[in-house]
């Protein structure tokens, strides 16, 4: 236990504790999401381009992060189509970052069958990348209910960016965008591991970064609050 913790401290260190993070905690429909509306979380600013009214944010869990770490989203923003630019059909994303630093990206194919690409780009493409539903991994989430549970956990995608307007497409078909992270990737606040009994939660509690394990809370440093 105390190797996991220091370990978890030096994890913390590395990271930027006051990270910029846009997700989503309740359903928007498409009437009520309008064209230009924007999402924010500091100097991080998410534009949604919608003249043809497709996107909206519905509930849905889904886990990212790899074997030994998990975040649990319960929404997402659905583009409801490709990206395209057109005179009364465009839908783009883009997004305002306040400073160079790396961009963390959780995104799923909008189809079960089909795979999606999404672009990142500036002033040069950034990265291009296949989403696929094949790409996700399955582990062991124990429940006392369910001990043979089974979760499935999707990649996240980073890329490092310039302080700026930062495109975002999806020209194949329809994405679903859980969050977007800035400096780091964390947990989004409030939103907890769904198997916070096997593994480690990191979250914001009253400003201060909280590390739970099996119930007890630890600071950054791995001391027992």
């Amino acid at each position: 236990m105390k190797k996991f913790f220091l370990f978890a401290a030096a994890l913390v260190a590395a990271m930027t504790v006051n990270a910029e993070q846009i997700f989503w905690t309740a359903p928007i429909a498409k009437a009520d999401l309008a064209d230009g509306q924007t999402f924010s979380d500091g100097g991080l600013i998410l534009t949604v381009t919608d003249e043809a009214d497709k996107f909206e944010v519905d509930a849905n869990n889904a886990s990212f992060g790899d074997a030994e770490a998990q975040i649990k989203f319960t929404h997402r923003l659905k583009t409801g189509g490709k990206s395209q630019v057109k005179d009364g059909g465009t839908s783009a994303l883009s997004l305002e970052v306040p400073a160079d630093g790396k961009l963390y990206i959780y995104a799923r194919t909008g189809s079960s069958s089909a795979d999606r690409a999404i672009k990142i780009s500036q002033d040069e493409a950034l990265l291009n990348q296949t989403l696929s539903e094949s790409n996700a991994i399955e582990i062991d989430a124990p429940t006392a209910e369910d001990p043979t549970k089974k979760l499935k956990v999707h990649p996240v995608y980073s890329v490092d960016v310039k302080a700026g307007d930062v495109a975002i497409e999806y020209p194949d078909g329809a994405v679903n965008f859980y969050g977007f992270s800035f400096g780091a990737p964390l947990n989004p606040q409030g939103i907890e591991d769904i198997n916070d009994e096997v593994k480690a939660v990191k979250y914001f509690e009253n400003g201060q970064l909280v590390i739970k394990k099996n119930g007890v809370k630890y600071n950054a440093l791995g001391a027992q609050l």
